[in-house]
């Protein structure tokens, strides 16, 4: 093992040193270096040598005890000797060299399997240079044991490299060139630029993930809805930024989405800062160019102050609703023809009518026949706005046949659009204990809807020039009820912008006899500004007016929720002006890119197809069947990107068509159809009796080549392919089916048939681009229509139309 060692430290003594020694030494004198006495000498093999186990071959390996050094063997010069031991160095250190840079380039980056194969080849180069170092040392130390097995071990580690080789290299031929990837790098750059102004400018909160759930995109939309304005979140994940999901079933809904399904909810909410906000929610998967799913979509919308709104129209509702049915007294909202819509539950007591009857009865049927025609003059005069209310005493006649006397209030009720009723109150006076009762419950329900509206009374005696309040219009005015209100204070109550208009009206119901109901605004006597509405009227006696009376409402909340209303929808069409200008310059965007498509990529190809189809026809001969068969791809890869352009171009102006509806004989344009596209086809395509629509012709036409040519593709492998065009009449449309009897499709992916670049067959099986049948989704939607389709793998598929009778 040391003269092994030394024979290493021999060899890597500097060449040039050794090459300048050109002494007349002998190689005798050369071996003298090492002691040639416990050495072999060059001779035959000796017969009694016995043949070595497998054991004993490898626990000697090292072995020097049958072989001479290559010096003492031959007759060497000091030039052959050293030149060949230079040349055997020169190659190993440039063996040696190869697997270090490889392994150094390759140490921190991620080639994925890529990296077994690059140490297997530096394993084979390493061991290609170990070979030529153990032939150096072969001049010194006769290790032939160990130089065999080395080079056995290298002839496998060889085969084994060149057999992953021949798995590998075919498969490296297929990447593409520097200049395609360049192209698809720039393609992509232009998508990418198409998608985020579709994201930037999409109503709502909206944001786009990768599989990893990391965030790639997000309009201001969605940092604003969720309080993140400022906060970088791209490239974050949705547990980084919101933490508070962890654990929640939204995790559970992404990876739903992620697996490929749709997911949405009209209304949810959750909980932020102590509080229940509301929205709705939608979740889309998006693919990636190998038809895997590259993450999800999700579309929010923020419906907190709309869910509040209703919430408090109901609650409302519900406060009106319980003290209209828990009143002891009758009430009926009438309506046109004088038929109540609404009554309370004492009103049905009173009558011995159900709810239903009688909101399906006019008070003329339940009243006693001597007093129809003193309350239908009253009623006709209340709802031609001459009176404003008005009190009689009547009968009713009950469903028994009772006679019920009773004292009627009849109120006219104006919502301030054209929503007009009466309110009915009823006052039983059967018996004097009832009617006190019933007096009673009034003034509570009076009191209680005075309370819950906010509403009070005010009374002015001109000729005493007094003033009356009730306690209601004390506390709007937010005054001391003990104050005595002086006959001229009560105007400057109201607000100096609108002092002008109660003067006038009050002159105006003096002179004119004409009541008054405004929204005015008031200061109170605490400083504060509300808005109320004032009602009132000038009462006469002997033709003079003797008193003001009226009603006084707080209507602070209502009228500033109407002004908040009002602002909103300033500011929402403000809104819808902004984005308006935004689409449009997104539209206009998309015509740039629309003729780019077009002009661009249409040049590049006609040059591609005309000079592969050149080289075909003006050099087949001259050219390997292997370059005429990659020639055909090309110039066939070339043509179907030409389709698939043109595809993609009539599916983005489908957007921008209008219909022109006009009457259209399908029997006439199927039949043309079939004849001059489909010639070949014809004895296959049975076409019957077809209806008379109305739509567009040309669209019409696109659908019906689309459907027709997809039928004649997906049978053409049957032995007898049968295709069937009908139709069926319905009560308000017609629906069409074109049906095959070809490879069908599987329902389980049914979802994806009407989206574009969705293809339930591969190339290999049956060529397109996946755009047709998006195209003709979409052409039926802009008729009003319908496309389905229903199927069995194997058997066939059939594809229906809907069209309505009257477009």
């Amino acid at each position: 093992m040391n003269r092994f060692l030394i024979t290493v430290a021999v060899v890597v003594l500097p060449l040039f040193s050794l090459l300048a020694n050109e002494s007349n030494a002998t190689i005798e004198e050369q071996a003298e270096l090492i002691d040639l006495s416990s050495v072999s000498i060059c001779k035959a093999p000796s017969a009694s040598i016995e043949n070595p186990t497998l054991i004993s071959y490898f626990s000697g390996l090292l072995s020097t005890e049958n072989w001479p050094a290559r010096w003492t063997c031959g007759d060497w010069s000091s030039v052959e000797g050293w030149m060949y031991i230079s040349a055997d160095l020169s190659i190993f250190l440039a063996y040696l060299s190869i697997p270090i840079i490889l392994l150094w380039y390759i140490r921190n980056r991620d080639i994925g399997k890529g990296r077994k194969l690059v140490t297997l080849f530096a394993a084979f180069i390493l061991l290609c240079g170990f070979t030529h170092l153990i032939d150096v040392v072969l001049f010194w130390e006769p290790v032939y044991r160990l130089s065999g097995f080395l080079k056995l071990l290298t002839g496998v580690v060889s085969l084994g490299t060149a057999t992953v080789l021949g798995f590998v290299i075919p498969k490296a031929l297929e990447y593409k060139s520097p200049q395609e990837l360049q192209a698809e790098i720039d393609e992509r750059k232009k998508l990418q630029g198409q998608f985020e102004t579709f994201v930037k400018y999409s109503p709502g909160a909206t944001a786009m993930l990768d599989s990893e759930m990391r965030f790639v995109l997000a309009n201001d939309g969605y940092h604003k809805a969720y309080g993140i304005e400022g906060v970088a979140i791209i490239g974050k994940t949705m547990l980084e930024v919101f933490p508070e999901l962890k654990g929640s079933e939204w995790l559970e809904r992404f990876n739903q989405v992620l697996k490929g399904k749709h997911l949405s909810k009209e209304l949810d909410s959750y909980e932020s800062n102590g509080r229940t906000e509301y929205f709705r929610w939608k979740l889309e998967p998006w693919y990636a160019e190998d038809s895997n799913i590259g993450g999800f979509i999700i579309f929010t919308e923020i419906l907190t102050k709309e869910v509040n709104q209703e919430e408090k129209l109901r609650e409302s509702e519900r406060r009106f609703t319980n003290i209209f049915n828990e009143a002891q007294f009758a009430i009926a909202l009438v309506g046109d023809g004088g038929v109540p819509f609404l009554v309370n539950n004492q009103f049905v007591r009173l009558l011995g009518y159900t709810e239903e009857e009688l909101t399906r009865m006019s008070f003329e049927e339940f009243t006693h026949p001597d007093d129809v025609k003193k309350d239908k003059d009253k009623y006709l005069a209340l709802i031609a706005n001459k009176i404003d209310s008005y009190t009689i005493d009547k009968r009713y006649i009950t469903k028994s046949g009772e006679i019920k006397y009773v004292k009627l209030n009849v109120t006219m009720v104006d919502e301030g659009t054209d929503n007009k009723y009466a309110m009915a109150l009823v006052e039983d006076l059967t018996e004097a204990e009832v009617a006190k009762i019933m007096n009673a419950d009034m003034d509570r329900m009076m009191a209680e809807v005075s309370a819950v509206a906010n509403i009070g009374s005010w009374e002015v005696d001109v000729k005493a020039s007094k003033c009356f309040w009730s306690d209601t219009v004390y506390r709007i005015h937010e005054e001391d009820p003990n104050k005595e209100i002086a006959l001229e204070a009560g105007i400057n109550y109201f607000h100096p912008d609108h002092r002008d208009i109660i003067s006038k009206a009050v002159e105006e119901g003096i002179t004119n006899q004409k009541p008054w109901d405004l929204e005015l605004k008031i200061v109170t006597a605490k400083g504060n500004e509300k808005w109320t509405r004032a009602i009132g009227r000038a009462v006469y006696e002997n033709g003079e007016v003797s008193k003001l009376q009226g009603l006084f409402q707080d209507i602070d909340k209502k009228k500033r929720y109407e002004l908040e209303i009002e602002q909103s929808n300033k500011g929402l069409e403000e809104e819808v002006n902004d984005r308006t200008i935004a689409l449009e310059k997104a539209n206009e965007e998309l015509e740039a890119f629309s003729y780019s498509v077009s002009h661009d990529l249409r040049a590049p190809l006609r040059a591609i197809n005309g000079y592969s189809e050149a080289l075909m026809e003006d050099f087949a001969s001259k050219i390997p069947d292997d370059a005429n068969q990659y020639l055909s791809r090309i110039t066939a890869n070339s043509q179907k990107m030409g389709a698939l352009i043109d595809d993609l171009l009539e599916f983005s102006r489908m957007n921008r068509k209008k219909v022109n509806y006009k009457s259209v004989d399908l029997n006439q344009l199927v039949n043309r159809i079939v004849d001059d596209l489909y010639a070949e086809s014809r004895k296959n395509i049975t076409i019957n009796e077809l209806p008379e629509i109305t739509g567009d012709k040309e669209m019409l036409a696109q659908v019906f080549s689309n459907l027709i040519s997809n039928a004649i593709k997906y049978s053409s492998k049957e032995e007898k392919p049968e295709i069937c065009i009908s139709f069926v009449e319905e009560a308000t449309s017609y629906v069409l089916s074109i049906q095959d009897n070809g490879v069908g499709f599987n329902m389980e992916y049914y979802d994806k048939l009407f989206k574009v670049f969705q293809r339930l067959h591969s190339e290999s099986e049956f060529e397109g681009t996946g755009v047709g049948l998006s195209l003709c989704a979409k052409i039926m939607k802009a008729h009003n229509g319908e496309i389905w389709a229903d199927s069995i793998k194997g058997e066939g598929a059939t594809f229906y139309l809907r069209f309505k009778k009257h477009n």
